[in-house]
């Protein structure tokens, strides 16, 4: 029978994220929604602020890759939790002209993520293509263990780490957004600031 992403998968995403938020991050953060975007690229996640408006309340994106699904349960929670802390660096702290900035790095240490450019031991911690590494004993390992330990025959991720949808031909522009929601295209590997929120605009190909 063929793979599917069905509300179950995004129900325990949220749940997830519900988690992460009361137990690392004192449930500072809103509510936000999750995506799953099949395009090629070399990014685990995106956080994207304040994405959607209703009623006049926006509503802020994590967006997860599933060519990345093929991983340990815990280091896709992992990205989650990467991301968790880009929404608790805007929310709590108010967005910067970097986007992996000390502020994003210093609550990625206080979870237990180390921020690394190679995702090892040693990597720089701040810049615009950043990966992490899980700190052995951190905060982080022990909630997310728990966390897998109390929903062992739940869904997690595997069984759609396989599905793939081809690839479309390369472009010669591609899309970027900055932090206030504005977009521009243009050649890849770019490197723009946006006027207004002072952030880089990043395409889903940037690093996380």
């Amino acid at each position: 029978m063929e793979n599917k992403i069905d509300l179950e998968q995004y129900k325990t995403l949220q749940e997830i994220y519900d988690y992460f938020n009361k137990h690392l991050f004192s449930d500072s953060l809103p509510e936000i929604i999750f995506t799953i975007d099949y395009r090629k690229s070399d990014s685990n996640g995106f956080f994207h602020p304040e994405k959607f408006k209703e009623n006049e309340k926006s509503i802020s994106v994590i967006n997860l890759n599933p060519d990345h699904f093929d991983r340990e349960n815990i280091d896709c929670m992992a990205t989650i939790a990467h991301e968790m802390c880009h929404a608790w660096k805007h929310y709590q702290e108010g967005a910067t002209k970097a986007y992996h900035c000390k502020g994003w790095g210093a609550k990625m240490e206080s979870i237990g993520l180390m921020p690394s450019d190679t995702g090892q031991e040693g990597g720089k911690k701040t810049g615009r293509r950043m990966h992490h590494y899980i700190i052995s004993g951190g905060k982080f390992v022990l909630c997310a263990n728990d966390f897998i330990s109390a929903h062992e025959k739940v869904f997690l991720f595997s069984g759609i780490a396989q599905i793939k949808i081809p690839a479309d031909k390369a472009k010669n522009k591609i899309k970027y957004t900055c932090g206030c929601g504005q977009n521009v295209w243009g050649k890849p590997d770019m490197e723009i600031i946006c006027g207004e929120c002072k952030q880089y605009f990043l395409s889903y190909d940037e690093k996380k």
